[in-house]
């Protein structure tokens, strides 16, 4: 069975690579990174992609490639094929209704969707005027408060701003970039936690849960130390949420944990985030449950008991501690290289590699 993964270059990709090679099927990767034909190369056969993933690149892969399964890796490639034709993206996984890519499209749907799913949502109000909008979300929410695009991926429509003039200064730029009215939100502070699972037709097969330790560029960048959470609150936020969506395959939904441990949603990242190696290691292996899905399999139940584990994410950790220089976190590095995949000489030999671009 061969799969066509159309990669963003993001080191979680890398580990689903190998789950999937380990299933048997013959994978083809498209990425704008460079090949790398001795680590993960070993796993699968490289496609050079342009960094936008256009149209005219899409509609030539997908018919010089005919893959059995064609799975893309974020969601400005997801929304990318969602243009095409539906002729030619048949193959795309997950399958997805025009509910889904509405919901998927806008943060309007999608806190609409969570509100009718009771679940909690930050106050929020369009900013359809200049000053009027801003002044009336300052009354309401106070600073710092938050302003969002309609869209975005990893935090790049996420503006937390500390007074008025910034707010002005975010909001032009947000105009440029937001399909959709920019919106204001109130600012909740607390704990990122993130409910993150493999799905069948939205009923959660196996799920894993997190609280982010460390990210790089806080507050709304990628985690690079998780701590293992167990909540009934956020367990059962999750399951309404990705049961109204009604999703397929790896998911995650984000949220804040406030002072009273109350849950704030903030969003739905529909493919594997970057944390999702930390389940492998407190036993949750869903990259590896998700390849057996694809493949037709039904994937064990899993039971678990939380044991509250930290962990430190490879290569990520590392790659932030090259790129600002800091070397006084000996002990932590330690334990992050202790958690690569050393089962794996490939694929450690590909992060290597990764790093060694860092320098």
């Amino acid at each position: 069975m061969k799969i066509l993964i159309l990669d963003a270059g993001w080191p979680q990709t890398a580990y689903l690579i190998a789950e999937l090679a380990a299933a048997r099927f013959e994978v083809v990767r498209a990425s704008p990174s460079p090949p790398d034909h001795i680590g993960l190369g070993h796993y699968c056969r490289h496609v050079q992609a342009p960094e936008d993933f256009n149209t005219a690149f899409l509609q030539s892969l997908l018919a010089q490639e005919s893959a059995d399964i064609v799975l893309p890796i974020s969601e400005e490639i997801l929304a990318r094929l969602w243009e095409l034709p539906a002729g030619i993206t048949q193959r795309v996984y997950p399958s997805t209704t025009q509910y889904q890519r509405n919901v998927l499209l806008d943060r309007h749907e999608m806190y609409r969707m969570a509100e009718t799913a009771d679940v909690r949502v930050p106050a929020m109000l369009d900013l359809c005027d200049d000053d009027a909008a801003l002044e009336e979300a300052a009354s309401r929410f106070g600073y710092p408060m938050v302003l969002r695009g309609t869209a975005g991926l990893g935090g790049s429509q996420v503006r937390i701003v500390q007074h008025r003039f910034e707010a002005i200064k975010q909001l032009r730029d947000l105009r440029t970039v937001s399909p959709g009215i920019p919106f204001a939100q109130q600012l909740i502070e607390g704990q990122r936690c993130l409910f993150g699972a493999l799905l069948a037709g939205g009923r959660i097969v196996s799920s894993f849960s997190q609280t982010t330790i460390e990210a790089f560029n806080p507050p709304t960048g990628p985690s690079i130390r998780v701590r293992e959470i167990e909540s009934e609150r956020l367990n059962a936020y999750g399951e309404r949420l990705f049961a109204r969506l009604g999703w397929d395959g790896l998911a995650c939904a984000e949220f804040i944990r406030d002072a009273t441990g109350e849950f704030h949603f903030m969003e739905i990242n529909p493919r594997p985030w970057a944390a999702i190696s930390a389940a492998h290691e407190c036993d949750v292996p869903l990259m590896r449950d998700f390849s057996a899905q694809l493949a037709g399999q039904t994937p064990p139940l899993r039971r678990r008991v939380s044991a509250d584990r930290e962990v430190i994410l490879f290569p990520q950790y590392i790659a932030t501690r090259l790129m600002t220089r800091r070397v006084q976190d000996l002990p932590q590095v330690l334990r992050c290289l202790a958690g690569g995949p050393w089962s794996k000489p490939r694929l450690m030999f590909h992060f290597a590699r990764m790093l060694w671009w860092q320098v």
